[in-house]
């Protein structure tokens, strides 16, 4: 905590909103007086500009007719194509689909409530149903495979991919959603198991570069053929403190806590030379012979035991804690980009409590992977949707 009051601090210079062109004719303004008595006062060469910035719902439709034509000779009847998007008789366009599909999926609005806002920012002009929302999903996922293989091919490239995953419940069934990022790329997918059947689903089960987990042994599998694994930091320090709180008594954890933050600290300031290296790597070792001598004299009790497997844990995987401190292409110390990017499913099953059907978490995964890779390198969601939609049915 800085102390300092929560707001602008003294000598901060505001950030002004930038200025918009003006898509109205201006207003001009005129005091009352000027209007009362406009004989006694003159313009003067000075003026205050103030804009008023707002959004409207515009609901438009266009009308496409084809004429049929006959063969003078052969007297068929052929009738011109209509365009990949108009199919039926009443088709909605990109930009409402785009924004229903944005709500249901990424804002976790329900599709009851989807509805009702469409109807009342066009006051009621358009009654969208609840099965054509539901189904947008599902047609993208259709329509977007291309850019989903693009972001595959992005991920297979990446020296190091972030992964986890979190549970989903499927007719009153646990399922699994794993999500597989890099700082390019991210990809849901769905398992009905979690470990190794669910790895095999994700881009990792034919990837072989360095992979960040939250020590899941399922990755260590020798069915796997990745050059490195990184084990989160971020949750080996909130074991460190919860072993910190129940075991009082024992000073290891408060030394490995300390370490560990102490090189992160100093892996943020800049490239670390061998003999700080050999320092830390051997202080680490000390620490983890004093957690085998305080077991030693302390053995654990059978109601707390984490401590204990966590010492065992960090000496057996020594070298997969510290792996980024010796490897060149992982950067990164903790898991976090993938805790990150599952809050949302997480939020969204909590919302939906249970899904009806395997392939609308099927179509949720294909559209949050798409939405969550726009968003990641800084494109407009909204419109990358809108271009998926605008594309034909493969």
């Amino acid at each position: 905590p800085s102390g300092r009051e929560p707001g602008a601090q003294p000598g901060s210079l505001p950030k002004r909103r930038k200025r918009f062109t003006p898509t109205e004719p201006t207003v001009f303004l005129i005091p009352k007086e000027v209007s009362e008595y406009p004989d006694e006062w003159e313009m003067f060469d000075k003026t205050r500009v103030r804009q008023l910035v707002d959004i409207k719902m515009a609901v438009t439709c266009t009308e496409y007719c084809a004429h049929a034509f006959r063969n003078r000779k052969t007297k068929q009847i052929i009738y011109s194509a209509f365009p990949d998007n108009v199919v039926n008789e009443m088709n909605y366009g990109e930009s409402l689909k785009a924004l229903c599909c944005l709500l249901t999926n990424y804002c976790n609005v329900s599709i009851r409530k989807t509805g009702e806002l469409v109807s009342n920012l066009t006051d009621r002009e358009i009654t969208i149903s609840t099965g054509t929302i539901a189904g947008l999903a599902k047609e993208l996922r259709t329509k977007s495979e291309s850019s989903r293989n693009e972001i595959l091919n992005k991920l297979m490239k990446s020296p190091a991919l972030h992964s986890d995953a979190t549970g989903v419940r499927i007719n009153g069934e646990k399922w699994n959603i794993y999500v597989t990022a890099s700082k390019s790329g991210v990809m849901y997918t769905l398992s009905k198991k979690k470990g190794i059947e669910g790895i095999r689903k994700t881009p990792l089960k034919d990837y072989i570069g360095a992979v960040i987990h939250d020590h899941d042994k399922s990755y260590y599998n020798d069915e796997f053929d990745f050059s490195l694994h990184q084990e989160c930091l971020a949750h080996i320090l909130r074991y460190l403190q919860d072993s910190i709180e129940n075991e009082p008594d024992l000073i290891w954890a408060k030394l490995m806590h300390r370490h560990l933050q102490c090189i992160i600290n100093r892996y943020k300031e800049g490239p670390i030379p061998d003999n700080e290296l050999e320092d830390i790597v051997r202080n680490y070792e000390d620490i983890l012979r004093i957690a085998e001598q305080e077991y030693h004299d302390h053995p654990p009790t059978k109601y707390y035991r984490d401590g204990f497997n966590l010492a065992k844990r960090l000496g057996e995987y020594q070298e997969e804690t510290l792996a980024f401190l010796m490897s060149e292409t992982v950067h990164e110390y903790e898991n976090n980009l993938s805790e990150r990017l599952l809050r949302i499913c997480v939020r969204k099953c909590k919302a939906v409590i249970s899904f009806r059907a395997e392939s609308s978490v099927e179509a949720y995964c294909d559209a949050m992977s798409l939405i969550q890779t726009a968003k990641m390198n800084g494109k407009n969601i909204y419109s990358i949707l809108k271009e998926g939609f605008s594309r034909a049915k493969v």
